[in-house]
């Protein structure tokens, strides 16, 4: 076996259209040509290549707005770059796990906790309150409640019957991602 760093350094591609070189965290790696798939591609597959594809311009643009960059760039770890971070944050969109509407009882000045999480970061969660007939009595944006790591809601319309209202909390991350839940009253 040879162990020739010039072999490594200056040679990599297809070599008699069968086998692959190619260099891999400073080591030669060689491998057999990777062949083509013989079908036609699913509509789920089709779909998650253009979601793929999605995340790879995000992380382009995230790579030209300086302080995207510097916030990815600060949670990449060793062996991460932001490149690839973003790529990731992309492809996991947030959660919102729980509202909890226990202290909310169509007063103005009452709570409605959102439990929300992101693999990087939230943007944003909303509230939205809407009446049993479908119409919006308030929405706006919770604020983050640190020791409970909750974002909390304070209602500002006072509402005479919440019966068959519904609470629906929205959070988006970077990439503005959404997901949301809604729980009825």
């Amino acid at each position: 076996m040879s162990t020739s760093t010039k072999l490594r350094k200056t040679y990599s591609g297809i070599f008699g259209n069968q086998v692959v070189l190619k260099n891999v965290k400073s080591n030669s790696v060689m491998t057999m040509k990777p062949l083509k798939p013989a079908k036609e591609l699913s509509v789920k597959q089709l779909v998650a290549r253009q979601r793929f594809q999605c995340a790879i311009d995000y992380a382009r643009r995230m790579m030209q707005d300086p302080v995207l960059l510097a916030k990815y760039k600060a949670k990449a770890g060793p062996g991460k770059t932001a490149f690839r971070l973003a790529v990731k944050d992309f492809m996991n969109p947030p959660m919102v796990l729980e509202i909890d509407a226990s202290g909310y009882h169509g007063n103005a000045g009452e709570v409605i906790s959102v439990k929300a999480l992101d693999d990087f970061e939230l943007a944003s969660v909303r509230v939205n309150i809407t009446a049993a007939d479908g119409t919006l009595v308030e929405e706006g944006d919770c604020l983050l409640n640190l020791p409970a790591v909750r974002y909390h809601y304070t209602a500002t319309v006072q509402v005479t019957d919440i019966t068959g209202a519904t609470i629906t909390a929205i959070a988006r991350d970077l990439p503005d991602n959404a997901t949301e839940l809604t729980v009825a009253l």
